[in-house]
């Protein structure tokens, strides 16, 4: 299907579409829903799992990884339009007890620090703190000790802990654990019965298994699921026709199916509205909004969404609410990154007259800055990454995974040659990836030297 052609997106387009790019990127299985005011189209390709062979079915459910924060923002702001809780309050007021590597940051930190990534916490806290109900309990109390990249409110960098944070939030208010909380605000009132978090309710339905290593050599992941800790940042699985399902809701102002209210329109509107800048606008947008990015802006059009990644496992969703439409993805290992972009860049301009801007590369001969103020060490929860210069004016960045999942989701250790675009604006190419991915360095606002990418603030701790 190329990006040219006009008129409504037809159900064999998809489906020529979607296997096109599975067999480019070496996808296991793929399903894929796009809504638009000419209805709702839905296709799927490949298998569940290559070890059996089961093919995906458009009612297959995948993990949809971080999309799953748009459901926890949702069941928050359903609290505070009934007055249970205020986003700008701090979250003291229903942790007493949580603590932090940095004490000012327990006390000051906000449910809206939290769902705009903006709170500072070193948020790749992957610890698996058991099945029960009290996994989201166990796990706050382990970020006791979880560095501060910033002070609070001060920047951006995208963390998963806070969300787990949110989560607790909502189970204390409610008396609830966080998959009750989930179904009983959000799921249930939108109908959305093929969406689940828990291994026992998914595995009633077709689900997907993730898998890993180099294209061509594939082979399922050892671990199915991402720990219950993490529920409220990335555990939920869904068709992707439940998935625009829930962003219908949003296009409709905060209707349910059935016409009743379940956001406030206001409520919808400051949810879809750009809140903070990014510091890296290349990666996932320039801004971001109440837990949703804001992907792209121009001329007054937005597209709104959320890219998720699990164990062997990513979704991407985007939405352009002026246009009523909205496309979900989900796959199950091989290139998806490079999948999801690929179809996004062919479906927008197509099903919603968005061109998006073309993708960074090299510029032969630009500069890149003052490489003596890049080089250097920087650290972060989950990894840690050393640049150096390189002979051409360009640098090398090692990536060293120190995280508790490192041993299953990726390679120890990566390096990075990384190209200039523009002065302290670099692109690298990560083994096995298609496309270019950014790396911007900048003056944090307390003076250190930041390392932006992967959506992430890495702060350098060593020149």
């Amino acid at each position: 299907m190329q990006s040219s052609q006009t008129g409504p997106v037809t159900a064999e387009e998809l489906r020529t579409l979607l296997e096109e790019l599975t067999t480019a990127y070496d996808v296991p299985g793929a399903t894929l829903a796009v809504l638009s005011p000419e209805g709702l189209l839905t296709t799927a390709t490949g298998v569940t799992n290559l070890g059996t062979g089961v093919p995906v079915t458009p009612d297959t459910l995948f993990q949809m990884g971080s999309i799953t924060k748009l459901y926890t923002t949702s069941a928050v702001c359903r609290l505070v339009e009934r007055g249970l809780l205020d986003l700008d309050e701090p979250v003291r007021r229903h942790l007493p007890d949580l603590r932090l590597g940095d004490e000012d940051a327990a006390r000051r930190v906000t449910l809206r620090h939290l769902l705009t990534h903006t709170s500072g916490i070193d948020g790749d806290h992957f610890l698996d703190t058991g099945r029960g109900d009290d996994a989201l309990a166990a796990y706050v109390a382990s970020c006791a000790d979880l560095p501060q990249q910033f002070p609070v409110g001060s920047s951006h960098s995208y963390c998963n802990a806070g969300f787990s944070i949110a989560g607790r939030v909502l189970e204390v208010v409610t008396g609830r654990v966080w998959d009750t909380v989930v179904r009983e605000e959000v799921l249930a009132p939108l109908g959305l019965d093929r969406t689940w978090s828990l291994p026992e309710d998914v595995l009633r339905f077709s689900a997907a298994c993730g898998h890993l290593g180099a294209p061509g050599s594939l082979s399922v992941t050892p671990q199915w699921g991402m720990p219950r800790s993490l529920g409220p940042s990335g555990l939920l699985n869904a068709t992707a026709s439940d998935v625009v399902a829930f962003a219908r809701a949003f296009l409709d102002g905060g209707r349910a199916p059935d016409g009743t209210v379940w956001l406030r329109e206001q409520t919808v509107r400051d949810m879809l509205a750009p809140l903070v800048d990014v510091p890296d606008p290349h990666t996932l947008g320039p801004h971001w909004a109440l837990g949703w990015i804001v992907h792209h802006q121009q001329d007054g059009r937005r597209v709104l969404g959320h890219d998720g990644s699990t164990l062997g496992q990513g979704a991407v969703l985007r939405v352009v609410p002026d246009r009523g439409v909205a496309i979900a993805l989900m796959a199950n290992g091989g290139g998806i990154s490079d999948l999801a972009r690929s179809l996004v860049r062919r479906l927008l301009p197509r099903v919603a007259d968005v061109e998006l801007p073309a993708a960074l590369e090299p510029v032969a001969g630009a500069d890149g800055g003052d490489r003596s103020a890049q080089v250097g060490r920087y650290e972060r929860a989950a990894v840690t990454e050393v640049v150096a210069p390189r002979g051409d004016g360009g640098l090398t960045v090692t990536l060293t995974n120190t995280s508790a999942l490192a041993s299953v989701v990726a390679p120890d250790q990566v390096v990075i040659e990384l190209h200039p675009v523009a002065p302290d604006l670099y692109v690298g190419r990560p083994p096995g990836a298609h496309a270019w991915a950014s790396f911007v360095f900048y003056d944090g606002p307390d003076g250190r030297r930041f390392l932006h990418h992967g959506a992430r603030a890495i702060a350098r701790v060593e020149d």
